[in-house]
Order: structure tokens, then C-alpha cells, then sequence
């Protein structure tokens, strides 16, 4: 190569893009300067010719693009591909020359690339040059073209493609089917027809129905009609025109989705896709359908009128579903009706599922769902007559899980207690499980009482565990208050709770000296609660000590004696306070409490006690736990376990 070009090509690919095009430039406006770099350029090895690509996209002159364009036809791969996306940032003039000519010399490949240059385009000229391109015998290049004329915005010539929806070639009939899906008022109706009907490939059937669905022709919505009510037919073209259907002012058209709704037993997306467009058909089209079918129809199509009415859910509609309760004795009919009525708010169907709670259990559970839906405070008395009356348990169950939500939301009257409570000891686990749930919600923990005695009643663990659960839900987690509501008669209950309930709990200081005052009265398990208690929070049982005094105390003590050591080392008592109380009791049974290692801290004040303490009890024990702590002492630091 020419000394200076090599200087030429080395500053153009070694300098920044803006650099190197201002070079281009000086060349372009020398006609000499560029007809010999253009020669100059063919014999350029690929690895910088494929560098100088991207700085010839952004010039104008003709010998730059055609440079692209003998880059384009190179053997080499990776230049030929460089090249397209270079004449594909091109300006859009100065490439059409060279995008055409190799249109007709390039290899198919390079023909599906210049394709979709053309079609994101998007111009009117680049859609005639791909217009020239339909006379392709090859496949691939043939759609590339009709794919790539679906993006361009304006077209005359699509009578032109019409010809392509014959073709035998499936993937070609489907990108010209395409095209019509984006023009349809230019559609050819008699063909897509024809091969929505009989074409052999599915997704070309399919792609028809969409066509088709813009067309909104009599011919195209009698052709739906006929093979969606064939059973026979592809489930995938039946689902596509079912969603077609979608709000169609046509009765012939509701009673074949109706059918498909009523009767189809396993195409379970065709059911929901022909149930989603049949509820947005027109009101006056449904609504006679759903009363004749009632006059004629089986239970399935009855049952299905019902589910649409209560879907619609319109005036008319629920006034429909009102009259049928009244009208209607089959029970799984009764049933629908109670819960779409339900759903809908429909406070007309209340009265009518009071009537029919006596009835059969399947009845008695729809009119039970209906009344847990549709209750409201005005009518919250109503349940206290269910609650006293003889029904299923199924029903017992509908009522005590809506109570609890309502109480939840809003707390129950104390009213409720009396009528509740019978249920905490019922058979039926899972009735005794929601009444432990509705009773934790009675205001002012008025069933605090009854929940604790009714711990035990049963060995089934999920229905204690939902009475302990209750309770702590009455009181707030305030195990204070627990105490207050449960007494000291109580205290094994207790025990039960806190045993249940484990980590769920957190019991406070106040609890503690509650509890612990207790002593005084001689309690039974009062020692099994406080060792329970303590493990939920041992920094509240030892700031407990601190506030307590006498029997209260020495019970405080007996319960951190019995502590297992993991837990004593959680937290240290203040061991020099007690053993300064003026009480000998309480200093005695703290001497026997401590440990050998918990005596480490104070040795000095033991040895005190040895010889000041004027009761010879305590010198005695106090001597004990000195000789033992000392033994400890001696073998850490002689290292014998």
C-alpha cells in the first residue's frame, strides 16, 4: 500500500470518531483524493476494514457506500456483517442505491438483513423497494420481506401480499396473514375465512381468528359460532375465539359460549375464557337467556345462569337471584343462589337464609356462608339466635370463624359471652378451636375465666394451644392482667399457658410480685408457675426481687434455686442484699440457694457472716458455702476440673 494512505489509515483508526471523520471529509472533497483512497480501501486487509466501517456510516459521497457495499460482498464474515450494520446507520438517501442493488446480487442472507434495514425504516419508499423483493423464490427471504413490510406505517399495495395467504409455505401464509391483522379494513374476508376453517397449520388458524376479530363481519361471526360449538375442533382455536367473542351483541353467540360454560367438563381455560367474554354481553341479550334457562334447562346450565348473574351482578341480576331463592327447592341450585346473592351484598337473600339454616347441611352451609358475608352490626343479634338454636356444626363453625373476624376488626359485646362460651368445651375440635378465637375477642377479656377452665378439657394440643392463644389475645399479652383475671385458684391454668404459649409471652416485673404475693395464701403450684414464668424473661423475675418482701420473697428464691444454672447465669441476683435482710428466713434460704460458683463475687462478705451473724444457723450454712466456693477458687487456679 502507498506510504501515504498507510499514514492516511493509521490516523483515521487511531484517532477519536469526530477526528477521524473530519479526515473522510478533506478526502471527500478532493474527487482525486477519493478515488484513490476508495482503491486504496478494496485492498485493505478485514481486520481494518471492519475498524473503518463504522467511520464511513456518517458520509454522504457515493464511493463511500459503494466501498460498504464491496465490504458487504467480501468473503469475510465478520466484514460482511460490519459492513450491513454500517449501511444500516447510514443516512437513509445515500444508502438506497446500494441497499437495492444488493438486493439483487447479495446472498439470501444478506438480502433478510437488508430486509429489516428497509422495515425499520418504516418509509413509504423503503415498503416499495420490499414491495420488489415478494418476487423472491426463496422461503426465508420472502418472509423476511412480509415481516419487514408489517412495520412500515403507510401501505397501498396490499393486494399486492394477498397472494401470499395461499401460499404452500405455512410460515410464509402466516407473516402475510400478519400484515392483515395490522391493516384490517384492507382485509381479504373470503380467504382469511378459508383458512381459518381449513388451513393445516394451527397457529395460522389461530392468527385467522385474531384477523378476523377486527373484521367484525356477519360471515366472520357466523364462522365463529360454527366451530366454537365444535367439540371436535382444536382447543386452541376454540380459547381464541372465545376471547373473540368478548361483549359480541349476538344471541347466537351467548348461547354457544353459555353451552360451553355449562357443559364442558375438562378444556378449563375455554370455560373461563368463554364465562369472561359472555358476562359482557349485553344485559338484555343475558338476562332472558338465564330465565329460559330455567324454564327448560337441567342443574349444570341452571347452575351456570346462576354463576352469570351473580358475575353480571347488575339491578336486574340481583333481582333475578332474589326471586329464585324464593322460587328454587333443589339444594345445590340453593346453594349457588345463596352465594352469589352473597357476593353481590344482596341483603334480600338475609331473611331466606335465616328460614333455611334447618335445613338439609348443604343448604344449611350456603345459608350460613351467605349470612357470615352479608352481616353487618344491625343484624349481629341474629347470630345470638343461630348460636342458641340446634344446627349442623358445619354451621356452628361458618358463624364462630365470622364472629371472630368481626371481632377482630371491631371487638364482640360482652352480650355474646354466655352464647360463646358453651362452645369452648364442644366436641368438634375445630369448633372448640374458632370459639377460643371469638372469645378472646368478647370486650373487656370477659371470657378470660372460662377460657382458662376450659385448658385440659380435651387432650387434642391444637385446641389448647387456641385457648391459650385466645386468652393472650383477651388480655392484651399483658400477663399482669392475666393474673388479676385469673386468681389464685387458678394458678395451674396458668401454668398450662405459659407452658403453652412458651416463647409467645413475656412476662412483666408487676407479674412477678402478683404472682409471688401469692405465697402468702399458701397456693398450690405457685412454685411450677414462677419457674414457668421465669423463663420467659429473666430480667423481669430478678427485678422482682427487688420488690418483694417476706413469704413473696422467699418464694422468688425457692423458684431461682430450682432454675436450671444456664438460666441463673443469664442473669446475676444481687445475693449481698438478701443475705442483709433483716428476715433470717429469707437470709437462710438464700444461702441454700446459692451456688458454689455464684459465691465467687462476695467471699469476703461469707466469711463475714461465718462470724457476725447472730443466728447459728446461718454461720453454720454460711461456712458451708464458703468452704465450697473456696474449693472452687483452689481448683481453677490449680487447673483441676
Amino acid at each position: 500500500m502507498n506510504e501515504s494512505y498507510e499514514k492516511t489509515y493509521h490516523r483515521l483508526l487511531s484517532t477519536t470518531p469526530i477526528k477521524a471523520r473530519s479526515i473522510l471529509r478533506e478526502i471527500e472533497e478532493s474527487p482525486m483524493d477519493l478515488e484513490r483512497f476508495y482503491r486504496q480501501s478494496l485492498r485493505l486487509k478485514p481486520g481494518r476494514a471492519i475498524m473503518l466501517c463504522p467511520l464511513l456510516s456518517a458520509m454522504f459521497s457515493h464511493e463511500f457506500m459503494e466501498l460498504l457495499r464491496n465490504y458487504v460482498l467480501s468473503t469475510d464474515r465478520e466484514l460482511s456483517q460490519a459492513a450491513l450494520e454500517a449501511l444500516a446507520k447510514a443516512n437513509v438517501t445515500a444508502r438506497r442505491e446500494v441497499l437495492v442493488n444488493l438486493l439483487s446480487v447479495g446472498s439470501d442472507e444478506i438480502k433478510i438483513r437488508i430486509c429489516r434495514i428497509f422495515g425499520e425504516e418504516g418509509s413509504e419508499d423503503a415498503g416499495r423497494v420490499l414491495a420488489g423483493v415478494l418476487n423472491e423464490s426463496s422461503v426465508e427471504v420472502l418472509i423476511a420481506a412480509l415481516r419487514a413490510i408489517k412495520k412500515i406505517e403507510r401501505i397501498s399495495y396490499l393486494d399486492r401480499c394477498e397472494e401470499f395467504l395461499v401460499h404452500t409455505n405455512e410460515k410464509v401464509r402466516f407473516a402475510a396473514l400478519q400484515l392483515y391483522e395490522k391493516w384490517s379494513d384492507n382485509i381479504a374476508r373470503s380467504k382469511v375465512l378459508g383458512m381459518l376453517r381449513t388451513d393445516s397449520s394451527l397457529e395460522v388458524r389461530v392468527l385467522a381468528v385474531r384477523v378476523l376479530e377486527e373484521d367484525r363481519s356477519e360471515q366472520a361471526l357466523d364462522a365463529f359460532i360454527d366451530i366454537i360449538k365444535n367439540g371436535d375442533e382444536k382447543s386452541e382455536v376454540r380459547c381464541e375465539i372465545a376471547r373473540a367473542l368478548k361483549g359480541v351483541d349476538s344471541k347466537p353467540a351467548a348461547k354457544a359460549l353459555f353451552k360451553i360454560c355449562a357443559e364442558e367438563n375438562y378444556d378449563f381455560k375455554l370455560i373461563q375464557l368463554s364465562r369472561t367474554s359472555l358476562i359482557k354481553i349485553p344485559e338484555d341479550i343475558l338476562y332472558p337467556m338465564c330465565e329460559d334457562v330455567f324454564k327448560h334447562e337441567a342443574l349444570m346450565p341452571k347452575i351456570e345462569a346462576v354463576r352469570i348473574a351473580g358475575t353480571v351482578g347488575t339491578e336486574v341480576m340481583k333481582e333475578f337471584l332474589s326471586r329464585k331463592l324464593a322460587e328454587e327447592t333443589d339444594e345445590v341450585i340453593l346453594a349457588a343462589l345463596f352465594e352469589e346473592s352473597a357476593r353481590l351484598k344482596n341483603a334480600d337473600c338475609w331473611a331466606q337464609a335465616l328460614l333455611l339454616l334447618g335445613e338439609s347441611p348443604i343448604i344449611s352451609y350456603a345459608a350460613a356462608q351467605a349470612l357470615a358475608l352479608l352481616l353487618i352490626p344491625e343484624k349481629l343479634n341474629d347470630f345470638i339466635i343461630i348460636l342458641n338454636g340446634k344446627h349442623e356444626n358445619i354451621v356452628y363453625e361458618v358463624i364462630l370463624e365470622r364472629l371472630a373476624s368481626y371481632g377482630r376488626a371491631r371487638g364482640l359485646p360482652w352480650e355474646y359471652s354466655g352464647y360463646i362460651e358453651k362452645f369452648l368445651k364442644h366436641d368438634y375440635a375445630n369448633i372448640a378451636v374458632l370459639a377460643a378465637e371469638a372469645a378472646s375477642y368478647v370486650n373487656g377479656g370477659a371470657l378470660v375465666g372460662s377460657l382458662l377452665d376450659a385448658i385440659g378439657h380435651t387432650d387434642r394440643n391444637e385446641v389448647n394451644h387456641a385457648i391459650c392463644t385466645g386468652i393472650m389475645q383477651a388480655v392484651n399479652k399483658s400477663m399482669t392482667k392475666l393474673i388479676d383475671l385469673a386468681g389464685p385458684e387458678r394458678l395451674l391454668k396458668l401454668a398450662a399457658v405459659i407452658s403453652y404459649m412458651g416463647d409467645d409471652i413475656l412476662a412483666e416485673v408487676s407479674f412477678f410480685v402478683h404472682l409471688a404475693g401469692y405465697a402468702e395464701k399458701g397456693c398450690d403450684n405457685l412454685h411450677l408457675c414462677l419457674i414457668l414464668s421465669a423463663r420467659t424473661n429473666m430480667v423481669a423475675f430478678v427485678q422482682a426481687f427487688e420488690r418483694c418482701r417476706g413469704a413473696a420473697l422467699a418464694a422468688l428464691i425457692n423458684a431461682w434455686k430450682s432454675l436450671p444454672h444456664g438460666l441463673r447465669a443469664m442473669k446475676k441476683l444481687n445475693w449481698v442484699r438478701l443475705l442483709t435482710i433483716s428476715d433470717p428466713q429469707v437470709r437462710l434460704l438464700a444461702l441454700k440457694a446459692i451456688t458454689p460458683e455464684e459465691a465467687q463475687s462476695f467471699i469476703g462478705y461469707l466469711a463475714d457472716i461465718n462470724f457476725l451473724d447472730p443466728d447459728p444457723k446461718i454461720r453454720d450454712l454460711a461456712a458451708e458455702v464458703l468452704r465450697e466456693a473456696l474449693l472452687v477458687q483452689a481448683k481453677e487456679k490449680i487447673g483441676v476440673s
